[in-house]
């Protein structure tokens, strides 16, 4: 499996594990290869991420491990994460991402684009709570005194 270009990746998905496979399980097999940094555990797609405290330590476990990983008996697949953002770079990110739509041109007739001057919302009548029931008639007035006759014995 090749490794992926950025050279700062140092963690592992490991995918398709056994359900109630605890953080020491995916240590067992991990910690021959060098210092682990992070093992995070997410249960809900048996899944693990290991990171290692350097790229030649994941670089040697995927050579091993690629293809020959089994934990708990049940054999598990070896990937390479995606390289994670810290909050800082994401949130430069997202107010890039709002700034270049802010300063797209408009195209005449059409709605502002997402973003620019906050989201566009479509208007829809059966959206707006005033315009529930029947739409009155043009030139007709919605009447304001009815009021219903079991509302009325309150």
């Amino acid at each position: 499996m090749q490794p992926p270009e950025d050279k700062s990746v140092t963690c592992l998905y490991i995918g398709g594990l056994e359900s109630g496979t605890k953080d020491k399980d995916v240590r067992d097999q991990f910690y021959l290869f060098g210092e682990i940094k992070s093992v995070r555990i997410v249960p809900k797609q048996s899944a693990a991420f290991v990171t290692f405290s350097t790229r030649d330590a994941a670089e040697e476990a995927v050579k091993k491990l690629y293809r020959n990983l089994t934990i708990k008996g049940k054999k598990a697949s070896v990937m390479w994460g995606k390289p994670q953002l810290s909050r800082a770079e994401q949130a430069a990110k997202e107010e890039a991402e709002r700034n270049s739509a802010a300063a797209m041109p408009a195209i005449p007739g059409m709605p502002p684009a997402m973003g620019a001057f906050g989201a566009f919302k479509p208007y829809y009548p059966s959206m707006d709570p005033a315009a529930q029931g029947n739409a009155p008639l043009q030139g007709e007035a919605p009447d304001d005194t009815f009021v219903p006759k079991k509302l009325a014995q309150f």
